[in-house]
């Protein structure tokens, strides 16, 4: 195991940091709301990366995830149960769901493409069950009822208390990709990915690296539909269990480099914030559906400038600043010296 670069610690204090001080320099209900959803797509992104980045898995299952972690917590939430118990539910039957997924996978060798279109069609077959079910409140979703007050059992908090659980699973999902870099795990995962012939042959079990990032992917993107849902009160089965949310996903994951540690991050923050500003300055002006415009255009721009992402952007910009500053500064120290 390789020691975590202090750097990548940094930027996860400071991640934390500024999550922690977000509600106290922005109180207002409307600035939380919008920092809840930007640490939901963070997280969600993150821990779609670990399988669709790190590992090459490209997969469309993600909203079952989602869904089952969402419906989960509100079913034990709407009988009284602590949602505690449906957090945990929803992640054991969403690990079942993605090993799942991912053996059949395995088990007949479907190449990628193949892999991605067999997790898009459980992703409608997902969506299709709780549609057609009355107890999961079918296509009018399912409300979540709040009793008032505040209790951390039943997990009914105001709404800097959705804040602190949101953003602690959202580093919980940052601190599992940051250790994935440096463990044994997280290389085979890499190997696997970019050459699967080749891990097969020096030993590496590909089945064994498919059904485990699946698996810890599936948990993390749970216990985040779960705290979302909790939130907004409301199940939107379109919006948490749909194929849609995870065109999203994919989206900002490939517009800040798809495979980095820190990418999915950046690019779910710089596009949820661009699309808000847009729905909410221009909403009168452009047409609906305007922000999946600029998402795309976004993506095209970024596979022209760099494959990487804006982080590759951003980290050519750091190097080419960093060495304009180091060549004057060694320019000054031998004029100094002359």
């Amino acid at each position: 195991m390789s020691r975590v670069k202090r750097s990548d610690l940094v930027v996860l204090g400071l991640i934390a940091g500024a999550g922690l001080a977000w509600p106290l320099f922005f109180p207002s209900n409307y600035a939380i709301s919008q920092g809840i959803e930007i640490l939901f797509f963070v997280g969600v992104c993150t821990a779609w990366n670990i399988v669709g980045g790190t590992a090459g898995q490209f997969a469309f299952s993600h909203s079952i995830y989602l869904g089952c972690g969402a419906y989960a917590a509100a079913l034990c939430s709407v009988n009284g149960v602590s949602p505690f118990l449906g957090m945990v539910a929803g992640c054991v039957l969403s690990v079942g769901l993605g090993i799942t997924i991912a053996w059949t996978a395995a088990r007949f060798q479907l190449p990628r493409l193949a892999f991605a279109l067999i997790t898009l069609a459980f992703s409608e077959i997902g969506l299709l069950c709780v549609l057609s079910s009355d107890e999961l409140g079918g296509p009018a979703g399912l409300p979540i009822p709040f009793t008032g007050g505040e209790s951390l059992w039943m997990l009914q908090l105001d709404h800097t208390g959705y804040f602190l659980l949101v953003l602690l699973l959202t580093l919980l999902c940052l601190g599992v990709a940051l250790v994935l870099t440096v463990t044994r795990s997280g290389y085979t995962y890499r190997c696997v990915r970019d050459n699967e012939r080749a891990a097969s042959a020096i030993g590496i079990s590909t089945l064994r690296v498919k059904l485990h990032s699946m698996a810890i992917s599936a948990a993390l993107t749970s216990l985040m539909g779960s705290a979302y849902a909790l939130y907004l009160g409301f199940i939107d089965p379109h919006e948490l269990a749909g194929p849609e949310i995870m065109i999203e996903v994919i989206l900002f994951a490939a517009v800040g480099g798809m495979g980095t540690l820190w990418g999915p991050a950046l690019g779910a923050t710089v596009l949820v914030v661009l699309g808000n500003v847009l729905r909410e300055e221009f909403g009168g002006v452009l047409p609906p559906g305007s922000h999946t415009f600029v998402y795309g255009a976004a993506v095209v721009l970024v596979i022209v400038l760099a494959r990487q992402g804006l982080l590759e952007i951003l980290r050519k910009a750091w190097q080419a600043a960093w060495s304009r500053v180091s060549a004057r500064t060694a320019r000054t120290a031998s004029q100094a010296a002359a």
